[in-house]
């Protein structure tokens, strides 16, 4: 079954409310607005809520210059038929990525398929940078 994804980029509670079909346990909502950010980036996890998956990641990038690196906290909300990625802004405006996800979504993907390609982009990225 093909999903429908929701991307959103530095929203609004209600923003988040109205894009998620299933109702958000409070403390998810708050995780949601604000990211961890920091130098180490977010702390991943993956956790079941019932009717949705809630998963915070962290996909490092090396900083322009080179000297450093950057992560990017990338949010998501999947329930059977609708995934919504919620990513903040980092420094100097930048965004994680999404364009796996993306891919992924125009072949039809289903839920878990847009989670596992969320999930695949973070791993690479970490890979990439070792």
């Amino acid at each position: 079954m093909t999903a429908n994804w929701i991307d959103l980029v530095d929203p609004t509670r209600e923003e988040i409310l109205q894009a998620v079909a299933n109702p958000l346990d409070p403390d998810a909502v708050e995780m949601l607005l604000n990211p961890v950010g920091g130098e180490r980036g977010a702390r991943p996890m993956l956790e079941a809520h019932g009717g949705y998956v809630l998963a915070v990641l962290s996909r490092p990038s090396v900083a322009p210059g080179g000297n450093r690196v950057e992560y990017f906290e990338l949010d998501l909300v999947a329930s059977p038929s609708v995934v919504v990625t919620i990513r903040h802004s980092g420094r100097q405006g930048a965004l994680a990525p999404v364009d796996g996800i993306a891919v992924r979504v125009a072949a039809g993907a289903s839920s878990g398929e847009i989670v596992h390609a969320a999930v695949d982009d973070a791993a690479d990225a970490l890979l990439e940078l070792l």
